[in-house]
């Protein structure tokens, strides 16, 4: 149906209908409701690209300190330790790396001391497994890492699989950085229990 001057009859229904002031909240409040849950959820997505970049920096580091000690011909021990307490398997806070004389797994006064970064990110940390259970790892002056071989998993602040990272160091040498989650389930599992989380934590 035409009406005087041209325009269907559902043109001009469709002119007429706009949009009401109860429908427009709603909207922005979806909107803004969206927003919100982005921003919260930032964190959980940017967490494992943080993960990957800190620990393709800590290979740089630790494949630095070999070539120290194969300069230096001098074992040099890296762990988790502060001042001169014994080291421990949970890397989280201060650095030790140290040329130790007596291999007695403590800095002490006259054994020099070397920097590793970067630091850990704030509420991070680190579990070391090595191949004797040992919470320390060895570089030799041989450039391998004797008996002392074994794996750093990086865990992050809150149980999330996609996050978990971890750096193999054989007892060669080599570095190679591993992601649980693109291996299978029992590495998934294996890097959880390192990082204390219990049954059903992680996603």
């Amino acid at each position: 149906m035409i009406r005087p001057g041209g325009r269907p009859a559902y043109a001009m229904r469709l002119r007429q209908r706009g949009v009401s002031l109860v429908e427009l909240l709603v909207v922005t409040a979806l909107l803004a409701l969206t927003c919100v849950a982005t921003l919260v959820d930032w964190p959980y997505w940017l967490r494992p690209q943080q993960g990957r970049q800190w620990l393709l920096q800590t290979q740089q580091a630790l494949v630095q300190l070999r070539l120290q000690a194969m300069r230096e011909r001098e074992d040099i021990t890296v762990c988790a330790a502060s001042g001169a307490a014994a080291c421990t398997a949970r890397w989280q806070g201060s650095w030790q790396v140290f040329a130790d004389a007596n291999l007695d797994q403590r800095w002490q006064p006259g054994e020099r001391r070397y920097p590793l970064v970067p630091e850990l990110p704030a509420g991070w940390h680190l579990h070391w497994q090595s191949f004797r259970r040992d919470p320390v790892l060895i570089w030799r002056h041989a450039g391998d890492a004797g008996f002392s071989n074994g794996t750093l998993t990086l865990c992050p602040p809150r149980p999330q699989d996609a996050a978990l990272m971890q750096l193999v160091i054989s007892r060669s040498g080599r570095l190679r950085m591993v992601v649980p989650l693109q291996l299978d389930a029992a590495a998934v599992q294996s890097a959880r229990s390192r990082c204390g989380w219990g049954a059903g934590q992680g996603e």
